[in-house]
């Protein structure tokens, strides 16, 4: 089977929500998954296994994206400039932001070693498959 268009996901996802009448979109990715309107990209062939635990590195990921994604926002208040025309934060100064917040957690590692395992994780766990760990361990609002 040829992997969907865009148009095509978008199309699909919207029956989705139509279909099941939820518009939970967790669900609606879920089902998307199940029914295989969507699939998550196959891993590259074998290479060097991760150098952290995954629990921990997709940690960082989300950590990072989150204060990446609250200087966006706080920003936009201020300026009251539409979000989508911002420049997001670099993952190097979120990072700084983030050895600085949680110094007990991430203080002890050089800034360029999380730059590089967050490059690395981030590849490991790209978005669709950070989604589909968030709504399949419950913790979208059901």
């Amino acid at each position: 089977m040829a992997p969907k268009s865009d148009e095509e996901t978008l199309r699909a996802l919207v029956r989705l929500v139509e279909h099941y009448g939820s518009s939970d979109y967790g669900k609606v990715l879920l089902h998307l998954l199940r029914d295989g309107r969507v699939r998550l990209p196959s891993p590259r062939g074998p290479g060097a296994p991760p150098k952290w635990p995954a629990d921990e590195g997709l940690e960082l990921v989300n950590a990072v994206e989150h204060i990446r994604a609250e200087t966006a926002r706080d920003e936009a208040a201020i300026t009251g400039k539409p979000l989508g025309s911002l420049k997001r934060m670099s993952e190097a100064a979120a990072i700084e932001v983030l050895q600085a917040q949680f110094p007990d957690k991430w203080g002890s590692y050089e800034p360029e070693t999380l730059r590089r395992r967050h490059q690395e994780v981030k590849r490991h766990w790209n978005y669709a498959r950070r989604l589909f760990a968030h709504f399949s361990q419950g913790q979208c609002g059901n």
